[in-house]
């Protein structure tokens, strides 16, 4: 219901900027109907092999948003495409428009975003011709479970991992249907993504195995792009089996293969990249004594309090209600030398929440990867709009502060159980005035009621 309210709120509030202004655009066109040009646009679609896709109709229902580059009042919002008037009558003036799909960008989707913009100008009396092509902004990844992997395993659990805090996970559990599509928003500069695969035989031998491939090592590059992973592209992993031509005593007798391939960006190009085995480093069984922590060296000390409740189980029903959930979550944070940064970090344990974090936009950053609370007024911006009354970010030099992890309940129940073996995690890291750092992480697993 909050999420569906949330929508709702987003679209008055959408409707009436379109309607306030078509008014503005209309009573200026009145009044200086010698000061104006036109605009014919075209709003289009590029998929990977870099042709346009349905050019105008696969864009229909992107909305666009036109804005002065000189009058920063004069902003001019359609829900749709399609709803333009053609041509758009405009102010003389130089203008940026942007175009988007009509979905809410998240870490993880089921189906492409495509944004586009552009700048243009428009000249008395003359129809500006202006076209914005719109390009896929997450990367397609493909999983292909080979049939050989499927009539071998009974269950697996793959997560891709692209080194800063994005995550993805394929498991036995949610369908062993292949291929396995998704849409992934990479964190910026990601130049290789690490596999890591548990997976249980069907005579229930568990393998475990590590995998990683970086784009610059694939076998044929072009010179106009980047060493990074990026939107646009399609990573097709193929998993399959290899049995050891001399069985060995007291080892596995079969390992797991995993074959990549990349299609570029606005080309019609697949290349395939080379997968290498990660070997974690083995602990020291013997390692050096650590040295005693100095409390003013940035160090963990006593000199922070993070008071965090023991792991909490709850149960929801179809009609996302609990009658078990614990009163409140609180987590307390005491500084004897004051608070100088608070960071929270959510890791959802589902995609229903996942999607709700990702809409919490703070700053251009969202919650869903970490913000710092300390006199952070967009943070309690963001508490108010989400009704957590009485909720705000604690204030430099603190040295008590309650985070209220129960007031996320709500938006908890909302989406359901966790997945499987998955909990709702908040993490929590406190520095003081004087580099002390705590830093805890509270659990939430959800079950089903039913």
């Amino acid at each position: 219901m909050k999420k569906i309210y949330m929508y709702a709120l987003s679209a008055m509030l959408l409707g009436g900027l379109v309607s306030s202004c078509e008014l503005k655009e209309e009573l200026w066109g009145e009044k200086n109907e010698a000061e104006t040009g036109k605009l014919d646009l075209d709003v289009s679609v590029k998929d990977n092999a870099g042709s346009r896709a349905g050019e105008g109709t696969a864009a229909a229902d992107f909305p666009v948003t036109i804005t002065s580059t000189t009058d920063a009042e004069a902003v001019y919002e359609y829900a749709a495409y399609k709803n333009m008037t053609d041509p758009v009558t405009l102010p003389v003036g130089t203008y940026t428009i942007e175009s988007h799909s009509k979905l809410e960008l998240v870490k993880q989707m089921s189906e492409p975003y495509y944004e586009g913009s552009t700048n243009f100008t428009i000249s008395k009396g003359i129809t500006s011709q202006v076209d914005v092509v719109c390009k896929m902004k997450n990367t397609r990844i493909r999983i292909n479970y080979g049939e050989e992997f499927l009539a071998k395993f009974q269950s697996w659990e793959i997560t891709l991992n692209d080194g800063k805090d994005g995550i993805l996970t394929f498991s036995s559990e949610n369908g062993k249907e292949s291929p396995v599509v998704t849409y992934w928003l990479l964190s910026e500069g990601v130049e290789t993504l690490r596999m890591d695969i548990t997976a249980v035989t069907t005579d229930g031998t568990k393998i475990v195995d590590s995998k990683s491939f970086t784009k610059a090592d694939a076998e044929e590059n072009y010179d106009d792009d980047t060493v990074n992973f990026t939107g646009g592209e399609t990573v097709s992993i193929n998993l399959g089996v290899k049995e050891p031509d001399v069985p060995e005593p007291d080892k596995s007798t079969v390992s797991i293969t995993v074959n990549v391939d990349l299609t570029f960006a606005d080309k019609d190009a697949t290349v395939e990249i080379p997968v290498e085995d990660v070997t974690d480093p083995t602990p020291n069984p013997n390692p050096d004594p650590e040295p005693t922590p100095n409390p003013g060296d940035g160090e963990t000390t006593d000199a922070i309090k993070l008071n965090i409740p023991a792991d909490i189980t709850y149960s929801v029903n179809s009609a996302n209600e609990s009658t078990d959930a614990p009163a409140s979550a609180d987590v307390l944070i005491e500084a004897e030398k004051g608070l100088k940064s608070l960071t929270v970090k959510i890791k959802p344990g589902n995609q229903g929440f996942q999607e709700i974090i990702g809409q919490l936009k703070l700053g251009g950053k969202s919650f869903l990867d970490g913000v710092e609370m300390v006199d952070n007024a967009d943070v309690n911006t963001m508490f108010s709009e989400l009704g957590m009354e009485g909720v705000t970010a604690p204030a430099s030099g603190a040295t008590s502060y309650t985070f209220p992890v129960g007031a996320f309940f709500t938006f908890l129940n909302l989406t359901g159980p966790t997945d499987a073996g998955k909990a709702h995690e908040f993490h929590i890291e406190a520095i003081d005035a004087e580099g002390n750092t705590k830093s805890g992480v509270l659990k939430i697993y959800i079950n089903s009621a039913e």
